[in-house]
């Protein structure tokens, strides 16, 4: 399996936007805006597998919809102790304390089986090694809502900046060309909570290694939709020796289907 775990100090980073976060809206605003927009109106009769769930800053959004069954997958000790103290309490509440790769049992059958994957990716050393492990414990016809660190060309986080601030930019993953931008040197991108002075410094992916994973020849997954976001309610704090080349931090929202 492989295992994203957050420490202690960035398990309290997350407990500060999680409670933030769905409720006064002033960090990741625009993921919840993605996945209230995308996710089914009501969540009745169904299952929420939230891989990665952190301290379950999710939930509240769930409940609202009025969700069957949330499993929380996490392999960080002082979040699962979290989701604990939170949730063991709460009906159609299982907290599994493991990383995506792991067997979580299903309580509804496929098409009423969400899955979401929140700032997990990222953690893990390939994309292609993450898309193995996800594929192993998603099944067919099950849906994957992934949101993810990428660098992204400079030309389109312009284009999200001018014309599309708040819902993120819709991508043709086939139509990105890249081939001739200069890459990044770093590998992660560090930024500051605003209001907190916290820093959480976290590993990001090119966009092209998503484009070449999903889009030539991808026999596990199907793309309903990406897009691309900005974030919100963090500030970038460059760190010495950072080189990004023609690339950008921004968010990427991936709507999947399992073949």
């Amino acid at each position: 399996m492989v295992d994203g775990v957050y420490d202690a100090k960035k398990t309290e980073i997350m407990l500060h936007v999680a409670g933030h976060d769905g409720a006064e809206m002033t960090t990741d605003r625009n993921i919840f805006e993605w996945y209230r927009e995308i996710l089914p109106k009501s969540l009745a009769g169904c299952q929420v597998i939230d891989w990665g769930a952190g301290v379950g800053r999710f939930f509240v959004m769930l409940d609202e919809r009025h969700v069957a069954f949330v499993t929380f997958v996490e392999p960080s000790s002082e979040s699962c102790a979290t989701l604990r103290l939170r949730y063991s309490s709460r009906r159609g509440i299982e907290i599994v304390p493991e990383a995506i790769g792991a067997k979580v049992v299903r309580s509804c059958e496929p098409e009423h089986t969400y899955h979401l994957c929140t700032f997990v990716v990222n953690c893990i050393p390939s994309v292609e090694m993450a898309f193995v492990e996800l594929a192993s414990s998603i099944r067919t016809n099950e849906k994957l809502f992934i949101v993810t660190n990428v660098f992204a060309p400079n030309s389109l986080v312009a284009q999200i900046a001018t014309e599309h601030a708040s819902a993120g930019l819709r991508l043709d993953l086939c139509a990105v060309d890249s081939v001739t931008l200069k890459k990044p040197i770093a590998r992660t991108f560090t930024n500051e909570i605003i209001g907190t002075g916290q820093l959480l410094t976290d590993a990001v992916h090119l966009l092209d290694e998503y484009k070449r994973l999903l889009t030539e020849g991808s026999q596990s997954w199907e793309i309903l939709e990406s897009r691309l976001m900005l974030p919100d309610g963090f500030r970038h704090v460059i760190q010495q020796g950072e080189e990004f080349g023609d690339y950008t931090f921004a968010v990427l929202g991936l709507q999947l289907i399992r073949k």
